[in-house]
């Protein structure tokens, strides 16, 4: 199917009556907040990195951040590949979605480990 003109047109009439209103009232009232003070005192100095091992190579970490999602999802690939390659219909796009929220939870949990990492090591420019 295709979804009728009017229904689009009716959905993007609602989403600005109600994103442009409220991004302005969010802006009015983030600018009449005052800033944020700040408990600590912060130096311009920089400490130097030390010697990274070599798990924590940006080549290696950047390679590492890719294999594990994409070996999370390779399975699900293959099937349904097989699937359109054997011209035979697949069924189970209700499992594809969990897959994809899979997929993103991964992700984010493998940028966050290795951007802990990396701060652990004392690489503050990460």
């Amino acid at each position: 199917g295709v979804v009728p003109t009017k229904a689009i047109i009716r959905i993007i009439v609602i989403w600005v009556l109600i994103e442009f209103p409220l991004t302005y009232r969010g802006v009015r009232l983030g600018a009449a907040v005052s800033p944020i003070q700040i408990p600590c005192a912060t130096t311009k100095l920089y400490s130097d990195i030390p010697t990274q091992p070599w798990y924590l190579h940006p080549l290696f970490t950047t390679i590492l951040g890719g294999l594990i999602p994409f070996g999370a999802v390779f399975v699900e690939l293959i099937y349904i590949f097989w699937s359109i390659w054997g011209e035979y219909f697949y069924y189970v796009f209700g499992f594809v979605f969990v897959i994809l929220i899979n997929l993103v939870v991964i992700s984010s949990e493998i940028s966050m480990a290795l951007c802990y990492f990396q701060l652990c090591n004392g690489n503050h420019i990460w």
